[in-house]
This record gives C-alpha cells, sequence and structure tokens, in this order.
C-alpha cells in the first residue's frame, strides 16, 4: 500500500493537495491501494473517506496555527508506525520542516520514502538552506529515496544544493485531460450562456486563490487599462477569496462595484466551465511551482498570459501559446 502525505488535501484548496489526490487516483486505477493522510482542522470534513477508491484519512490537528504542522508529522508518523505492516511506501508532498519526523520514522521502519518539493522560494534546497534548522531538513532530504521536482527551476536549485544526483527525478504536474479539454463551438455557446457571459464578450480568466502572491493586485490594475480600450473586455476570478489580504479586498470590492467588467466567482467545482467558455487566461502570480491553473487553461485550448517566472516557463512558449511579461 501506498501512503500519500500531504498537509492540505481537497476540498482544502492548494495545488498540491490537487496534485496529491490526482496521482493517488490514477495510481489506484493502474491497481495500487493508496491511502492518503492529511491534516483536518474542524468538524466540517470526515476523519475518513473515499475518493474514486483512494482512502483519505484526516488526522486532528490543534486550532492553535503555529502548532498545527508540528503535530500533523506526530500524528502522521504515529501512523505509520501503526500501519507498518501495511504501508510499503511513503510519499510526501512538500519538503517543508514537518516531514522531516516522517523522513526519520519511515527510514527506521525501512519504507522507501519519496518527497516531492512543490515551489522554487519555500522548500527548494537554497531556500531551506538560509531557514531555522533548514540544514536539519537538508540532511532528511539526502536520506530519502527520490526527490521530485515538477520545474526546471526546482531542478536548478537542486542539483545546485550538493545533494545526493541520483536520488533525484523531475516530473511536472499532470492535468486531467478527460475534464479539462477544448469546447466546441455550440458547446462553449451553450457554457457561455449558463454562466451569464455576454455573447459578446471577450472574457479573460483567472482562476485560483484569489490572493496577492497571485498578483491579483497587478491584474486589477491591468484591468483599468484594459476596460479603456476594450469595451467588451470582461475579467472573470475564479476562486476562494477568503486567503485576500485586507487592501487586496478592498480593492477588488471597489473594483466589483465601479465596473460591471470584472466577475468574482468565488470558489467553484466547475472551473473547466469557467476555462472552456473564457478566451485568454491570466495569471500574474509572483512565485509558482508548475500551476495547475496554466496547466488546465493550456489543455481547454486557452492562450495564457502570465508573469516570467519559473515555472510559467517551463510552460508558455512566449508568443507562440501565450505571453510572458
Amino acid at each position: 500500500m501506498i501512503c500519500m502525505v500531504c498537509y492540505l488535501m481537497p476540498p482544502m484548496y492548494g495545488g498540491a493537495g490537487a496534485q496529491a489526490l490526482r496521482l493517488a487516483q490514477e495510481l489506484k486505477k493502474k491497481g495500487s491501494d493508496v491511502t492518503a493522510l492529511t491534516a483536518r482542522f474542524d468538524g466540517a470534513h470526515p476523519r475518513r473517506e473515499s475518493n474514486e477508491g483512494v482512502a483519505i484519512h484526516r488526522l486532528g490537528t490543534p486550532w492553535l496555527k503555529p502548532l498545527r504542522a508540528f503535530f500533523f508529522s506526530l500524528l502522521v508518523a504515529r501512523e505509520l508506525i501503526r500501519q507498518r505492516k501495511n504501508f510499503e511506501i511513503v510519499h510526501i508532498h512538500g519538503a517543508y520542516l514537518r516531514i522531516i519526523p516522517i523522513v526519520f520514522v519511515a527510514r527506521k521502519l525501512g519504507l522507501p520514502c519519496i518527497v516531492k518539493m512543490s515551489m522554487y522560494g519555500t522548500d527548494d534546497p537554497e531556500t531551506i538552506r538560509r531557514r531555522r534548522f533548514g540544514r536539519l531538513l537538508l540532511r532528511s532530504l539526502a536520506s530519502v529515496d527520490a526527490v521530485v521536482s515538477i520545474s526546471s527551476e526546482l531542478t536548478a536549485a537542486y542539483r545546485r544544493s550538493g545533494l545526493p544526483p541520483e536520488n533525484f527525478v523531475e516530473i511536472p504536474n499532470g492535468v486531467d485531460t478527460g475534464r479539462f479539454r477544448p469546447a466546441a463551438a455550440d458547446d462553449r455557446a451553450r457554457i457561455r450562456d449558463r454562466l451569464g457571459f455576454p455573447e459578446s464578450a471577450r472574457v479573460a480568466v483567472f482562476t485560483g486563490a484569489v490572493q496577492r502572491r497571485k498578483g491579483v493586485d497587478i491584474l486589477l490594475a491591468a484591468w483599468r487599462l484594459v476596460c479603456n480600450n476594450h469595451s467588451d473586455a470582461l475579467l472573470v476570478l475564479v476562486g476562494p477569496l477568503d486567503e485576500m489580504e485586507e487592501d487586496a479586498r478592498a480593492e477588488l470590492i471597489r473594483v466589483l462595484e465601479t465596473s460591471e467588467r470584472t466577475i468574482a466567482a468565488g470558489f467553484r467545482t466547475d472551473v473547466e466551465d469557467y476555462l472552456r467558455a473564457s478566451d485568454v487566461f491570466v495569471l500574474p502570480t509572483r512565485m509558482e511551482g508548475l500551476s495547475n491553473a496554466v496547466i488546465e487553461a493550456m489543455a481547454c485550448g486557452l492562450p495564457s498570459v502570465a508573469s516570467n517566472i519559473g515555472g510559467n516557463t517551463d510552460l508558455v512558449d512566449h508568443g507562440k501559446t501565450g505571453f510572458l511579461f
């Protein structure tokens, strides 16, 4: 049995969790038994459930935010000990300090261990080295059976780090092309009508957490210029709003109150319909791993306008499949 460890998993919002669950589901289809261990912060989600055959076990963590990650790692370590006869491999998503007890216990139990890095600037070896207890985490990474990178930027950072090159592999994020695919003309018209998009509108869509790291403040500022020059332009923001900083929220509220050409759709489970009904995708993010949002948009046939940073540069061929700025 594969033990998939990810701090946040759906329905909690986050790219790493979405990829972890998708990977677990595909492994299950190929005949592997998979149990996912993730955090549970309140009573809103069941402790145990199954998602397309993947057993999901949510481990209760304290409400005190500084203690959550630490206790989660201890609970995962305890679960590894309890199920040591069932688990055959441990796959950890995110190379953060909280994984140290998990890696230690996995090694003591003789379980092969994989760690997947998520984003340059957060859990790459160069960033880790500069942080408190970073060298301890790097020793943990050096002891695992494989470290996975999802982008060329993370790969370059690993290769500069002095960590074992033989334990390293680059595997980009995947996408469900059955769900995310271009829409035929009649389907697109029907979806646009259902979503309330004007027939003549040229729609730019953003998907993801609406927050400063994703560059929503940059997008809103640029959108004022777009509206001055294009009377048929419509901006749609698809994603949760609860992570917005106070000043960004105030600016978004001002834009929504003064412009009919900006829509905040909030969290949606039908993201693919918003993509398939739009004309261009935009992601002015300040920091990214390998964006699920860009991959999904491209799978739906959308050109992308994205910030010229690592991860995005792996995906967007400037001037051909979109534009980098």
